[in-house]
């Protein structure tokens, strides 16, 4: 029996919150195709399960296999879009659900669609430095 790994259960707990974020998104869309926040529900209950599937194709343990796996840079890409629009359109809702105005949902949103390019940002910055430091032994 396979045992099931951490990224595999990242895809199951996203799918099915993408399911019931749609549960409860779709109605509040038909009962008022105006509200903002329900429309944002519904595009996070699409975005939270492609999330979790692309996040799913990576290995837990790359020595399973491959020495040197790296999943396609197509993946690594839709990964962080979706994760961007994910993070964007929950700060979005639950901004907007609250009451706020729609400025504060705007800030919060951007702010939150802005960790995972500052993430990425600070990878790159400390595999430079693990290369210079690399580098510097030779």
């Amino acid at each position: 029996m396979r045992r099931i790994t951490l990224s595999q259960w990242l895809a199951i707990v996203a799918v099915l919150g993408g399911l019931v974020i749609e549960f409860f998104a779709v109605p509040a869309v038909v009962r008022d195709p105006a509200h903002d926040a329900a429309w944002a529900g519904a595009v996070l209950g699409v975005a939270l399960p492609v999330f979790g599937v692309a996040v799913s194709a990576f290995r837990d343990d790359p020595s399973d296999v491959d020495d040197d796996f790296r999943p396609p840079m197509r993946l690594d890409r839709l990964a962080e879009g979706a994760l961007a629009v994910t993070a964007f359109t929950a700060a979005w809702a639950v901004t907007r659900l609250h009451h706020k105005p729609l400025d504060s949902a705007l800030y919060s949103a951007v702010i939150a669609s802005a960790l995972p390019l500052a993430s990425r940002a600070l990878d790159r910055l400390a595999r430079r430095r693990g290369e210079q430091a690399d580098g510097a032994d030779d």
